[in-house]
């Protein structure tokens, strides 16, 4: 069944900070459900409104959910759906609860730093299961490989921004594709970090120079 599930799993994520450093979470994966009840097969990634709205009934606030859209696809061996939706925050912190898998904030002196980790052969219960994975299905690797699960960052153009993992196509922005694969072939967990430190605008940097009263002798 893995090798299924890895042939029909696709997932992408963009996160847009604002200049205060809250902003919108836009999911976008497609994933195999079962038939019957319309429910994804992989637990993470709901398929339904209601079973996003479920992952944050222990929260105090619940999140600002949009635009959910759930296209049902036809498949062999299985049904797949095709959901998107954004999520909105206020505090970055949040992020912490709404990202999948291990998800890290700081934040202090203008300077947000976010790290994230995916896990490899010995890390906790994931890394248990795939080698359970890796022994019994060792052609697995041929399905992961080429697949990835995609991520964006995007910031201000003129704040300061740097990863240790992916690229910078412009500025403001931050691409990085983690491999599948990767889950079967290093033992360790794929640490990906990102900082980013807010600037003034280019326009309030003008305003300082030129002083209240106009430009500076």
């Amino acid at each position: 069944m893995s090798l299924m599930l890895a042939s029909c799993f696709e997932y992408e994520e963009k996160i847009v900070f604002h200049r205060d450093f809250s902003g919108v979470i836009e999911f976008n994966y497609m994933v195999p459900i079962d038939e019957e009840t319309g429910k994804s097969l992989i637990a993470f990634l709901p398929s339904q409104l209601a079973d996003v709205k479920s992952r944050y009934n222990h929260l105090p606030v619940k999140p600002e959910l949009q635009d959910f859209v759930a296209e049902r696809i036809p498949g062999e061996p299985f049904q797949q759906a095709k959901v998107s939706y954004r999520i909105r925050f206020r505090e970055v912190k949040e992020l912490e609860t709404y990202l999948p898998g291990d998800t890290q904030i700081f934040q202090g002196a203008g300077t947000l730093r976010l790290y994230r980790s995916f896990p490899g052969l010995e890390s906790g219960t994931e890394g248990r299961q795939i080698r359970v994975y890796r022994m019994a299905y060792r052609t697995i690797l041929e399905q992961l490989k080429g697949r990835t699960m995609k991520f964006t960052i995007v910031c201000p153009w003129y704040f300061d921004l740097s990863s240790n993992q992916g690229t910078l196509p412009s500025p403001g922005v931050v691409y990085f594709a983690f491999p599948l694969d990767r889950t079967m072939l290093q033992p360790k967990e794929t640490l990906w970090s990102v900082e980013i430190k807010a600037n003034p605008s280019p326009e309030e940097g003008l305003k300082t120079q030129q002083g209240p009263g106009g430009p500076l002798p």
